[in-house]
């Protein structure tokens, strides 16, 4: 099994495993950390890292899935990748998460290594971003 951590800015790593929730019911071994304005980078950077290590007691692996490539958030959940980290626990890190990423790691978690599993989820989190507006118009231009 593999445990995930949504971190982010505000409350979007909340909010994924709320929306998340309601299309896949309720899910063990999943966490959201939101880092706000008033929150200090060092005792952030400890929490996520804190959580790393919480959620990786028991199981295969952490999964760290972060809003923004090279931002706070992610620079934090870098800091799990530290050799003192990565000796007590298996860790992946993937930058841009979304929905069709949160839900496809909610429902494929078992079962797979981490590097199968970011793969999946790259891909999963690519085709998810779809123009509705082209999208529309080419199943209206079919249905001509």
């Amino acid at each position: 099994m593999i445990n995930i951590i949504f971190v982010s800015h505000g409350g979007f790593a909340e909010g994924l495993v709320d929306g998340a929730k309601m299309i896949v019911g309720e899910s063990e071994g999943v966490m959201g950390i939101g880092l706000y304005p008033e929150d200090d980078i060092k005792v952030f950077t400890q929490k996520v890292t804190d959580a790393c290590v919480l959620m990786g007691e028991g199981v295969d692996a952490v999964l760290v899935l972060v809003d923004l490539f090279g931002a706070s958030p992610a620079n934090a959940a870098l800091n799990c990748l530290r050799p003192e980290i990565a000796k007590k626990v298996t860790i992946a890190c993937i930058a841009g998460m979304n929905m069709p990423m949160a839900l496809e790691a909610l429902v494929s978690r078992e079962g797979l290594s981490t590097e199968e599993l970011s793969a999946m989820l790259v891909e999963a989190g690519r085709a998810g971003i779809i123009d509705l507006k082209q999208a529309f118009q080419s199943v209206s231009a079919k249905d001509e």
